[in-house]
């Protein structure tokens, strides 16, 4: 589980370069949960900057077909990843997003046309593969 913030990103970055032929990649996102003593990696750039920073020297996944995203709110985070997903898995097939609980989409007189929102413009992002289906679960 991670909370897709800022020092998260080298970490998420490692994983990735590491996994060339990651086929299926399982998001769960939640609350952070800080660790007595954890130093975290420095990262200077804001998560957008972060993820446009790669474009240009990260290799496509050549082999993800799936994604799927559990704990979704609609951040900016979440949603500079999914695009950057998008416009890196050359063959992406799905990419099925799961909001955060029921009572996150009931609060604040409910997140559910949030959500719908942030579906929408993954939708219209720059996107790889042409058969990608994005859901909403």
């Amino acid at each position: 589980m991670i909370g897709l913030v800022r020092h998260e990103l080298p970490g998420l970055l490692c994983l990735l370069r590491s996994s060339p032929n990651l086929e299926t990649l399982a998001i769960q996102t939640g609350f952070e949960n800080f660790l007595d003593g954890y130093i975290f990696p420095k990262c200077a750039l804001m998560p957008s900057e972060y993820w446009e920073s790669l474009r240009l020297t990260f290799n496509p996944f050549q082999f993800l077909r799936m994604v799927k995203m559990e704990g979704f709110q609609g951040d900016g985070n979440e949603m500079e990843l999914l695009k950057f997903l998008l416009e890196m898995a050359l063959v992406l097939e799905t990419m099925t997003i799961i909001p955060a609980n029921r009572a996150f989409l009931e609060m604040d007189g409910g997140a559910l046309p949030l959500i719908a929102k942030a579906v929408e413009e993954l939708q219209n992002s720059e996107i790889a593969s042409p058969n990608v289906e994005i859901s909403f679960c």
